[in-house]
């Protein structure tokens, strides 16, 4: 039976209006992430099996449009990574860990705990590129070094860094269900000597959604 030109165009209409809909559902909760903090710390999933992030820690800042950059946070480098770093770095007796797979092993990024006035005084991390913290600081290098022995450090270096565009990663939080998400802590940034690793955190933060979707019901 042919359908009248009528009825296709209602529709069309209908789609349009459910398009509509959908958008206006999700905005809240995107412009919410938005709004809450433009740093956080991502706790990959049990079932999320990516080569890249299974099991990891994921510092990130940036806002839900116009994407968010970090680092991982729990994994080191292997020997044949470390081999593959840049010469000014690979042998200067500091410790350099993966920071992700885009631009890697090329890219040395620093991230630096900094105490901020706009953030009532407590500390907040900031992602540079190597060329960045040298111009910023100089004597980067010795710096970094002495700060190893320092409980907890200012500083940490990574080869390479993670990143999505925007409403990217509040798809793989929302729909995909590959991440959880928590306050950027300064005891998991560090990641050193007894600090709480992937399996501690992730167990605690399914632990917590057990409880709230029991209270719920």
């Amino acid at each position: 039976m042919q359908r009248s030109p009528l009825s296709a165009t209602r529709r069309r209409q209908a789609k349009l209006l459910m398009l509509a809909g959908a958008f206006f559902v999700l905005l809240p909760p995107v412009m919410q992430y938005k709004a809450k903090r433009t740093e956080k710390i991502l706790v990959a999933v049990r079932h999320f099996a990516d080569p890249y992030f299974e099991k990891t820690l994921v510092w990130v800042t940036g806002n839900s449009l116009t994407g968010w950059r970090g680092v991982i946070l729990n994994r080191p480098l292997t020997a044949a990574q470390h081999s593959q770093l840049p010469a000014f770095i690979r042998d200067q007796g500091i410790r350099v860990d993966y920071g992700g797979p885009i631009d890697f092993p090329g890219a040395i990024m620093v991230l630096e705990a900094r105490d901020s006035a706009m953030h009532h005084g407590r500390r907040v991390f900031l992602l540079r590129s190597w060329e960045q913290a040298v111009a910023d600081t100089p004597g980067l290098l010795d710096k970094i070094r002495q700060g190893q022995h320092e409980r907890p450090p200012r500083m940490r270096v990574f080869a390479g860094f993670a990143g999505w565009m925007g409403l990217q990663l509040e798809h793989e939080i929302l729909f995909r269900f590959y991440w959880r998400n928590i306050p950027a802590r300064p005891d998991i940034v560090w990641q050193s000597g007894g600090q709480p690793g992937w399996e501690t955190i992730e167990n605690g933060e399914a632990a917590k959604e057990k409880m709230q979707r029991a209270r719920r019901t």
